[in-house]
Formats: C-alpha cells, structure tokens, sequence
C-alpha cells in the first residue's frame, strides 16, 4: 500500500522525517519527492497499524499538516502517565500477568450481543438478558465511571492437557480453569487491592473490581486496553500467553492513559472453530451456547439433547478444546 500526501511549505528536514510505527517495531523512512509530495511505501500489516496509531519522531512544522489526514500524537499530563506507569507496576506485584487501560465509554459490541441475544443464543442464561443495558455501559455500574483497567491471569499449566483423558481410559476431563481454587474469589480479590491502592495514591477516587459474574462486558475492555484481540473462538488471545486467561476489570472515575489496541492476528486461521466438537459456532466470532460443551456441563440445568451426546463424550466440566 501507498499514501502520497501533499508537503507544500514543509522545510527539507522535515521531509526527510522518520516515522516509526510502534505497534511492529517497523521503522518507514519518508522523504520529499517532486513539486512538495510525500510517498510512503508500507507492508498491508504496517499500514493496517498506521491507522491505528503513528508516533511521529519529527518536527514540530510537520506535526502541524492537518491536512495530510495524520494524527497528532496524543500527549497526556506527566501525572497522568506516571500514575498510570505505577498501576502497571502495582498490578505485576499482585500477580497479574498482562495489565492495560481503557478510556471508559459506551460499549462497541452492545450491537452484537443484542443480535446474539434475540437469536436465543445464550440458551437459559436469562440474566444475560436482563443485565443487557448495564453491560452496555459501564457508567452504569460505577457513575462518571472515566477508564476501565483490565487484568488478565494466566492458568496454563505444564500438566498434560485435559484431552488427554477420555471414555478409552475411563477417566473423565475437567478443563482447565477449574483445576484449581474458585478463580473468582482468587482474581477478585486482587483486584480490590489494587483499587485500594489506586484511592490510597489519589484520594476521593471512585473504584469498583469486577470478575466475570459482573455485568460486564471484560473481553471488549480487556481488548480495548491492548491486552489482545478477540479471536474466532470469542476468546480474548495473546500472542505471548493464548486464551487460557481469567479476566478482571476496575472501573475508575480517575483518567488514566489507555493503551494501544492490539491489532488481530487470526487472519484466515478457523483451527478453533473447526475443533468444536458440537459445532458450536455458526459463524466466527459468535457462539452457540445450545451446542457448547463449556455451558451445557456447567451453566445448563436441562437435559442435554441427544444428539450432542458423542460430542459432549466424557467432558464433565468445562471444554478446552476450541483454545
């Protein structure tokens, strides 16, 4: 891909400007051509992150192009950056694994959810039903609520994994998120630390810790704070850990600085969907919690249908095969 842009009145140093686009590590190196034109050449994966976020190493003069469809760089108070600095900090000391900031606000995928909702998807989850408008918007569950700060624990274990066991051996599988203590009880009260630690640093500050039996949507914001992408699966994925992850968020009335949204990584991959032993996903991105395996051995009160029993076979509790 290519973006030429006009450079009229712009000095000659800084057409010979270097630009460096973060989120790859890449380095693009611009220069002046012709009658006052600028021609960058960039990889479909560099240009995908250019539009997301370009910080500029150049002079003030260029920074100024408006017209050149550039963002400026976004430059936050020194407190706000050391503040939010130390909460990275703070949350690695109580054990979290992948810590990241959001800018609090309407949620993007309210849509999605209301169309999986009336579709019947979410079986007899009717509280996801009820709680849909607090979901929708965290403000509604902490008022003037201004950033989300999302945490992420891994619980990957060198153990062999669930597969491993099966009807051939007569052992049965337990995934494993439930291999250890109630991770509910584990992650939230982490989270109230760190919320104690945030009104002890700023006093009067307004906090509330939520695991996912909150009414909140913790994937969209763990996504929006850069902690990963939301895959196929609906899983949120990290490049570094997978999506064998538990999730956090604290809502906070104080600004904090967010973080830079990973960028998607799945590209063509359907190995998760293809996986499913129920054919629980009609679609990528969008589960069927009739036909899931996760829900119907933990959530799901009634009888399993017939017809999902060979799929369902000697899981238990829990599924890991999509991950």
């Amino acid at each position: 891909s290519a973006i030429t842009c006009s450079l009229a009145g712009v000095s000659h140093r800084a057409r010979r400007a270097r630009v460096t686009c973060p989120l790859s590590r890449s380095l693009i190196s611009a220069s002046g051509r012709g009658c006052g034109s600028l021609s960058l050449s960039l990889s479909p994966k560099s240009f995908e992150e250019w539009t997301h976020l370009v910080d500029f190493q150049m002079s003030r003069k260029f920074q100024h192009l408006y017209p050149l469809g550039f963002r400026k760089p976004v430059r936050y108070p020194r407190h706000m950056e050391r503040l939010t600095r130390e909460l990275h900090e703070r949350a690695r000391i109580e054990g979290f694994d992948l810590v990241g900031v959001a800018t609090a606000g309407p949620a993007r995928t309210a849509s999605a959810l209301r169309r999986w909702l009336d579709a019947g998807m979410h079986s007899e989850m009717d509280y996801m039903a009820r709680t849909f408008s607090i979901r929708s918007d965290p403000s509604l569950l902490l008022p003037n609520c201004k950033s989300v700060i999302a945490v992420a624990m891994s619980y990957r274990t060198s153990l062999p994994e669930s597969g491993a066991f099966g009807e051939a051996d007569e052992r049965v599988w337990v995934s494993r998120y439930a291999w250890g203590r109630d991770y509910h009880r584990i992650v939230k009260k982490r989270l109230v630390r760190l919320g104690k630690w945030l009104a002890a640093r700023r006093p009067g500050t307004a906090w509330r810790a939520c695991v996912d039996t909150a009414p909140v949507l913790e994937r969209e914001w763990a996504a929006r704070a850069g902690l990963g992408w939301i895959g196929k699966n609906t899983l949120l994925l990290n490049r570094r850990l997978g999506s064998e992850l538990f999730l956090g968020v604290v809502l906070t009335d104080l600004e904090l600085q967010p973080g830079a949204p990973a960028p998607d990584h799945c590209g063509k991959c359907t190995a998760c969907l293809d996986a499913c032993p129920t054919g629980a996903f009609p679609e990528p991105r969008a589960l069927d919690a009739r036909r899931c395996v996760g829900y119907l051995t933990v959530e799901h009160h009634s009888r399993i249908p017939d017809e999902l029993h060979a799929g369902v076979g000697a899981m238990i509790a829990g599924c890991d095969i999509c991950q």
